[in-house]
């Protein structure tokens, strides 16, 4: 014990020579220094809040959340959204079916109903492989050559999509040869090959890290005071998950909400699950996770309102009749 002793009065007289004395400033004056300097933002992102930072955040109608990790995630979600949908970029995106001239809205709905069918009738795959799927359809198109890509050639655009977002989202290898029959022969195999090399080439590798509107739902249905969503591909979703997963589809239906960025998508879905279940549609909670204002949220769920009284889709009717996704 004495040894201990002698050797603690040796280590903090080395560090009183190293590093001076200790600081004048008392332990109250520092906490107060901090604490002049800390906003509502700083105390929404901190993990552990003291009372008088917390008494900020609920003057100011918000709650902060818990899971440091998830909030870094949620932040690295934005800004590498925000360096990617570039205004430039949603204007080729929003030109995707105008610069074909062999492709149609319809054929474009058809397409994008049957990646749901293929998708719902795999039930081990993710959302989030779903929506990886339409917008490597969407920004293919929206890049690739209007000779490329034309009226014989969209199915195949689609099925390679399936693959390579199963791949890229689930680790899964899809049997080239059941792609091949799903498209009734229309796609060989060497074709199917020929085009995942050339919509790898154009995306560009750094594509599939982008965030889909799958990746914002958590920390976003948190924020809305959502319950947390469940675990397991297997197992039922929760009523509000389901609601905002059919808005999610019927965005994804929507040739006009594709240029749009995936962090409006979700918030929008969301807001149309708090309608339908008749709960607060906007509160400033959502309002600064999401970054978005109210306005173009419920401008965005009206629109998706609308597209899910008008839209023709089968697959999408037949999903959500599943008991997975509430049956309803």
């Amino acid at each position: 014990m004495w040894l201990w002793r002698a050797l603690k009065r040796l280590a903090l007289r080395r560090r009183r020579v190293k590093f001076g004395p200790p600081c004048d400033v008392v332990t109250p004056d520092m906490l107060h220094l901090i604490l002049a300097h800390v906003d509502v933002g700083t105390a929404m992102n901190v993990r552990c809040v003291s009372t008088l930072c917390l008494d900020a955040v609920t003057r100011a109608g918000l709650q902060p959340l818990p899971g440091a990790l998830q909030q870094r995630e949620l932040r690295a979600f934005l800004l590498t959204e925000r360096a990617t949908w570039t205004p430039q970029r949603q204007a080729d995106l929003a030109l995707t079916v105008s610069r074909h001239p062999q492709i149609t809205e319809a054929m474009r709905v058809t397409l994008v109903n049957w990646l749901v069918e293929l998708h719902y009738k795999h039930r081990t795959f993710s959302e989030r492989c779903l929506h990886k799927m339409v917008q490597i359809v969407d920004h293919y198109m929206a890049t690739v050559a209007v000779s490329v890509a034309g009226r014989r050639h969209i199915q195949r655009v689609g099925v390679t999509a399936f693959k390579i977002a199963c791949r890229e989202v689930m680790r899964a290898n899809i049997s080239v040869e059941g792609l091949t029959y799903v498209t009734d022969n229309t796609s060989t195999i060497e074709q199917i090959h020929a085009c995942e090399g050339d919509m790898r080439a154009e995306l560009g590798s750094g594509f599939f890290q982008l965030p889909t509107p799958s990746d914002f739902l958590p920390r976003l249905c948190a924020a809305a005071w959502m319950p947390r969503p469940v675990r397991g591909t297997e197992r039922p979703l929760s009523p509000e998950r389901c609601v905002v997963l059919f808005f999610l589809d019927v965005a994804a239906l929507c040739s006009d909400t594709s240029p749009l960025p995936p962090s409006l998508l979700a918030t929008a879905a969301i807001v149309g699950a708090l309608r339908v279940l008749s709960l607060p549609t906007w509160t400033p909670q959502l309002e600064y996770y999401s970054t978005y204002a109210r306005a173009p949220v419920h401008a965005l769920t009206d629109r998706l309102e609308g597209a899910a009284l008008t839209l023709q889709a089968p697959a999408l009717e037949a999903k959500y009749q599943r008991p997975r996704w509430g049956g309803t």
